[in-house]
């Protein structure tokens, strides 16, 4: 099995060079290194390595707040090195989604092995369960769209005003309605005028009984 690359995120040069050490005598490719946490992070969504060891103390950027402006971008493999033991910042960096963690002085290459590995191994399971959320989350909005009345296909509502309305008619406050579709409640507001000036009502529960009423105008014809 090919060994992942790796990238190096250590501002303190002997311990850089003794982190490469051990890589190299493992067998792991390195892709490069960097010596802040703007750095880390530039490289790693540059240079896509395998994973990423990240010490948590660095200049211009510590690692949580790098962590953090990765996985924004994209999922990768961390491992967290650090000189503390302090439980706060580590349930800081797991609540970011950072897979293992290494406290200095390492103290053998093996240690450094089974961080790596457990850290893809983690990895691997946050992206496959990412994946299952997006096509639950595609399904669910295709099933939105066709369970509302087609009557109402015929008051010009967009695709995201159609998901809007059908979640008025569940019942659901605005703020709701933007946790469900990721949106503002400004955007929301928005929306929800836009939806009773098209179907030519001026409340919620007037547009509520509209989707009713169209719902069993369909039930009757089907």
């Amino acid at each position: 099995m090919d060994l992942p690359s790796i990238l190096i995120a250590e501002d303190d040069e002997r311990t850089r060079i003794l982190l490469q050490t051990m890589l190299e005598n493992l067998g792991y490719p390195i892709v490069g290194s960097a010596s802040d946490g703007m750095e880390a992070v530039e490289k790693t969504l540059a240079l896509k390595p395998g994973a990423l060891l990240l010490d948590i103390g660095m200049p211009v950027l510590d690692g949580l707040e790098a962590a953090r402006r990765i996985f924004a971008e994209t999922l990768v493999p961390i491992v967290v090195l650090t000189g503390m033991s302090d439980d706060e910042t580590l349930e800081q960096a797991r609540a970011l989604g950072v897979q293992a963690f290494l406290l200095k002085p390492l103290s053998s290459k093996e240690q450094l092995r089974a961080a790596i590995v457990i850290a893809t191994t983690i990895c691997e399971r946050q992206r496959a369960d990412a994946d299952r959320i997006d096509t639950l989350n595609s399904t669910l909005e295709s099933t939105r769209v066709k369970s509302v009345p087609k009557a109402l296909g015929t008051y010009g509502l967009t695709r995201r005003e159609t998901e809007v309305l059908h979640l008025l008619a569940e019942g659901r406050p605005n703020a709701e309605i933007g946790n469900e579709l990721g949106l503002s409640p400004r955007t929301v507001e928005k929306h929800v005028e836009h939806i009773l000036d098209k179907l030519g009502v001026k409340s919620r529960t007037a547009a509520t009984r509209l989707v009713a009423d169209a719902g069993h105008r369909r039930s009757k014809a089907s």
